[in-house]
């Protein structure tokens, strides 16, 4: 039986080139958010180009097509679908925005995963939002036929499977995991799963998208995760087949995919600092360098957390710019009494 293990990613020993990935993350990460600071307008039509390429992308990974003017139509301009292709197109529209606009509220249990897939399915003819009543190798074609490369978990087995795996993620992130390190992990367990009958692969980029939301890493808001996944296909898959041998025994190395994962996620930030290459850097002031914060943050921020982050800015000064950004209705407030938090209004 499958057993779902995270505990060596408590002993930190890991290849160099892994601890080399996650520190080169941390530097980017900083200076994206010195970044949002001063061009936190160049962010915001970032964010909209990264939605519509994440959609289309995503989709594309799974053979899920129509023409780029069709797909921009539907997402941007509200045209209705045609097809059973462009449903699923606008079904992912739908539960990318859940993400975006909820993800503060949103977390690995089982009612949030059926939820996001419920919401990716609902457009086209299929029905979401429960796991599946039939067993669903994952097939390769191999000279024109459909083969069986990987038997997952039958249908009996995967409500229990599913409980686990939950369970050993929650376990291992409040043990201290590395966020970057146990996510890669807890995707590839999902995929090898395979819960639902449909929409398995794309609810498992839904899902990476949410929890580095949740871990602060936000930069698939502005580059599209799914679309260095989708550029470089080919690496993703032998990553995957690599870490799924011995998975059912409990021998799979779960290392290549998470090398996968950490150089996606550095791809993503290297196509965004090289948005700003050669731009000026002209000083914002402090009340832009707020406005900045909380309209490109991807979780809710109270007055204590931006003065951390911006420990140069007064108490005042802060107050009286969440003041006029509550009032422009750019912001909204969350949460009461000594909880409140500020974030973006959708």
């Amino acid at each position: 039986m499958k057993i779902f293990d995270y505990s060596f990613l408590l002993d930190g020993m890991f290849p160099v080139d892994i601890l080399n990935y996650i520190k080169n993350i941390a530097v980017s990460q900083e200076k994206e958010e010195r970044l949002k600071e001063v061009y936190f307008e160049t962010f915001m039509t970032l964010e909209d180009i990264a939605k519509i390429e994440s959609v289309i992308s995503s989709n594309e990974i799974e053979g899920i097509i129509t023409s780029r003017e069709r797909a921009i139509e539907i997402l941007k301009l509200g045209k209705a679908p045609n097809t059973h292709d462009e449903k699923e197109i606008l079904g992912y529209k739908d539960a990318l925005k859940l993400i975006h606009e909820n993800h503060y509220d949103l977390d690995i249990n089982e009612y949030d995963i059926k939820q996001l897939h419920r919401v990716l399915l609902a457009q086209s003819d299929n029905e979401g939002g429960e796991y599946k009543q039939v067993n669903n190798g994952i097939y390769r074609i191999i000279g024109g036929v459909p083969k069986l490369h990987f038997e997952t978990i039958s249908y009996k087995e995967t409500p229990q499977a599913m409980e686990q795996l939950i369970g050993s993620f929650i376990y291992a992130r409040q043990n201290g995991a590395n966020d970057l390190l146990l996510l890669p992990c807890f995707i590839l367990d999902f995929l090898s799963i395979h819960p639902f009958i449909d929409g398995n692969g794309r609810t498992s980029r839904l899902l990476s998208l949410l929890l580095m939301y949740k871990a602060g890493y936000d930069v698939g808001k502005y580059i599209s995760f799914e679309g260095k996944i989708n550029q470089y296909k080919a690496q993703y898959y032998q990553a995957l087949s690599e870490s799924s041998i011995g998975w059912h025994e409990n021998q799979n190395s779960y290392i290549p995919f998470i090398k996968n994962f950490l150089w996606t996620l550095m791809l993503c930030y290297k196509d965004l600092q090289g948005k700003f290459t050669g731009v000026g850097k002209e000083k914002a002031t402090k009340k832009e360098r707020v406005r900045g914060l909380i309209l490109n943050s991807p979780n809710s921020l109270s007055k204590k957390e931006i003065q951390e982050r911006l420990p140069d800015i007064s108490a005042v000064t802060i107050t009286k710019a969440l003041i006029e950004l509550e009032k422009s209705g750019l912001i909204k407030k969350v949460g009461t009494g000594t909880n409140i938090k500020y974030i973006k209004n959708k």
